[in-house]
């Protein structure tokens, strides 16, 4: 077994987009009742900047699809200790794809003799552009693989979104190795001011 991990403020966005595409278009649109809990007060699903630390708070209080939120899984995996499977970082693949799979097969064989060429074939079978037909970071809110890229996260934030988040998956994001602190919160929002003056 090989434990995926993804930095937790993509999942939220990701997971966002990926229900609301059942959500009809328009001002005060009729909510499907499994999405209800989520999305109580939403008036209109382009509206993410608004709406988005509610979605956060609710999802981490009512996980969708799972019993345990990212923070709560996170922390127990790294109660494992030495017996935790191999940790495969999502971002990493698609950084390093060659050398994130070899550090996880070779975790999880204990083996570094595999077929190299196999691999690289793999990987190219599986990617992004090959499923999607689309560059990493060309995003289709209609399509299962929205945008194929880490960071998606820093459109959607706001201040507001950035601190409910620490609040809530700090201490996972800490044992995850994705933050030390919230300094990225005060960095989000120069990067945002930056984009507002430009």
């Amino acid at each position: 077994m090989i434990y995926v991990v993804r930095d937790a403020r993509d999942i939220i966005v990701s997971l966002y987009f990926h229900l609301v595409r059942a959500i009809p278009e328009g001002d005060n649109p009729p909510i499907p009742k499994h999405l209800i809990p989520y999305f109580r007060g939403l008036k209109n699903k382009d509206h993410v900047h608004d709406f988005l630390p509610i979605f956060i708070k609710r999802h981490f209080e009512r996980p969708y699809g799972t019993s345990r939120n990212w923070n709560q899984h996170l922390i127990a995996y790294r109660r494992l200790g030495d017996t935790a499977p191999p940790l495969l970082r999502y971002e990493d693949l698609l950084d390093t794809p060659f050398d994130a799979f070899k550090g996880a097969l070779v975790g999880l064989t204990g083996d570094e003799d595999f077929n190299e060429e196999q691999l690289r074939q793999s990987i190219e079978r599986f990617s992004f552009e090959r499923q999607t037909g689309r560059n990493r970071g060309e995003a289709n809110a209609k399509s299962f693989l929205r945008s194929g890229k880490s960071g998606d996260w820093r459109n959607y934030f706001t201040k507001e979104s950035a601190e409910v988040f620490w609040e809530l998956y700090a201490e996972g994001m800490k044992a995850a190795g994705y933050e030390e602190g919230n300094d990225w919160i005060s960095e989000l929002q120069q990067e945002q001011a930056k984009k507002w003056t430009n």
